[in-house]
């Protein structure tokens, strides 16, 4: 997971180009003349909203950063042991927040909702791009089926390997989603 001060580097651009928004407003107090962006910033910094957009900034990173540690953790707990836990499935939490949810918050800020229950191998490569988080904020987990499970509910095939074909056509309203490039959130990828 990265930390506070790196995710609030990663965050400079946003932070910046709110910065570079305000800085024609400095420069007309002064025509003719190229404001100081380090005087801006600290202008910004000082005034409420540019402190609680830093402050906010640094606590969605900060919260993004330590879901990535934990899913990314936990996913290679479940990856060593894929022969006990063949399958992961995807646990999108259902409430009002969670993106997607049609009678909430945010109904078409993205497809987290409809990804609830998403299975694949565990060591399909598709969990390279949707092990969580998916976007900021998001508070998804990842979780294992046993193989014992996966047997009973038809997902393992009679050499023990897992049926892919089998999972894609039952989650394939969720494959389509990530096809779309609906899931995980536009733009976000961890680094």
């Amino acid at each position: 997971a990265r930390g506070i001060v790196s995710a609030a580097q990663d965050d400079a651009p946003r932070l910046l180009n709110q910065i570079v928004a305000r800085i024609p407003e400095d420069g007309a107090a002064l025509p003719g003349t190229i404001p100081d962006p380090s005087a801006t910033l600290r202008r910004l910094l000082d005034e409420e909203d540019g402190a609680a957009l830093l402050r906010r900034t640094l606590e969605t990173e900060t919260r993004t950063s330590m879901m990535a540690g934990f899913n990314q953790g936990g996913r290679a707990e479940l990856v060593k042991h894929s022969d006990v836990m063949p399958i992961m499935i995807l646990d999108e939490i259902q409430d009002r927040r969670t993106r997607g949810n049609p009678r909430g918050l945010y109904p078409d800020a993205g497809m987290h909702w409809q990804m609830d229950g998403f299975m694949a191998a565990t060591t399909d490569p598709i969990w390279n791009s949707i092990t969580p988080p998916n976007g900021y904020n998001c508070r998804a987990t990842t979780r294992g089926l046993s193989a014992s499970k996966a047997r009973r509910e038809g997902y393992l095939q009679s050499n023990g390997s897992v049926d892919r074909d089998a999972l894609r056509r039952k989650f394939a309203r969720q494959w389509a989603i990530i096809e779309r490039g609906d899931y995980p959130d536009d733009g976000f990828t961890l680094t």
